[in-house]
């Protein structure tokens, strides 16, 4: 009897957080979107991760500009022995800045679409969809629900947009752009350097690098996700490539969270996976210049 009493507990117990699970997904949200974005900055009950972050990017856009997006990932994984888990764990323990991730992708647009190197399977550049993860042998092993994304932007010229654009699609359809696991060890060994630094020697370019800055001219192919774009924005973006000469930064020491300190990048919005597109689509509401970045627009 006692037995029975607990298992018609514990099934009712099931139910409910399946309910709760249900409750929470953004295809039910979506229908009830305007009853829940009175404020323009909750999303979702059950994504307490959605913010819009307030920045002056949108009030200095002057006619001629572009932007060119980075996003940052916090990936959580239902399967814990997982080999990417455990370089998140490693990424994140060494990573000398505040904020968390351990993963990183470009884009010319807002749509859920971004270039990235992962890990798995044929270890080129691939397009990844925070939306739709089956489409990605990394992504597919993330929870949508508790992985968290927040996307970056910086201001460029047209010049330096389409130039940023065309290498990364010419990239793509190359597939010559190789994940390179033991850059990790280069990228690694700068994080540690600067862990146990003190005060703005932790930051990017606080302190030398060993190789310090490299001509982005120098052909290169082998890339973890962070120095791909990292090397993506200095060959491309003239006030990164500056501030890398300056401050003798090299882009194979790059880690994703030290996006958040190149000069003019500016952070637009955190959500969870699987509302991004709708966090793009509330942002892009209260920020109107954006909305050409976003294809039903």
């Amino acid at each position: 009897m006692q037995m029975k009493r607990m298992y018609l507990i514990n099934l009712i117990g099931a139910i409910i957080l399946a309910a709760v699970f249900t409750s929470c997904r953004s295809t039910k949200f979506a229908e009830t979107r305007d009853q829940v974005m009175s404020d323009g900055l909750v999303i979702n009950a059950c994504d307490e991760s959605f913010k819009i972050y307030d920045n002056d990017i949108a009030e200095e856009y002057r006619p001629g500009d572009e932007f060119i997006f980075i996003r940052l990932y916090l990936p959580f994984y239902d399967n814990k022995l997982s080999g990417v888990n455990f370089l998140k764990q490693i990424i994140t323990a060494i990573d000398s800045n505040p904020e968390s991730a351990s993963h990183s992708s470009i884009s010319s647009r807002l749509d859920d679409s971004y270039y990235g190197l992962t890990l798995y399977t044929k270890q080129d550049l691939k397009l990844e969809a925070c939306t739709n993860i089956k489409t990605n042998a990394y992504m597919k092993r993330c929870n949508p629900y508790t992985s968290v994304q927040t996307t970056l932007a910086l201001k460029v010229s047209a010049e330096e947009y389409n130039a940023v654009q065309n290498l990364l699609e010419k990239d793509y359809a190359a597939g010559d752009i190789v994940y390179k696991i033991s850059k990790n060890l280069t990228a690694g060994g700068a994080l540690i350097k600067r862990k146990h630094q003190k005060g703005d020697k932790k930051l990017l370019g606080g302190i030398p690098t060993k190789r310090g800055y490299i001509d982005s001219n120098i052909e290169q192919k082998n890339f973890v996700c962070s120095t791909y774009l990292a090397y993506i924005l200095q060959k491309c973006v003239r006030q990164i490539d500056d501030f890398f000469k300056e401050r003798q930064v090299s882009y194979e020491t790059v880690g994703p969270t030290d996006f958040f300190y190149m000069p003019g990048m500016k952070i637009l919005f955190t959500s969870n996976w699987v509302d991004y597109e709708i966090a793009a689509e509330e942002f892009v509401r209260t920020r109107p210049v954006f909305a050409k970045y976003i294809s039903s627009r």
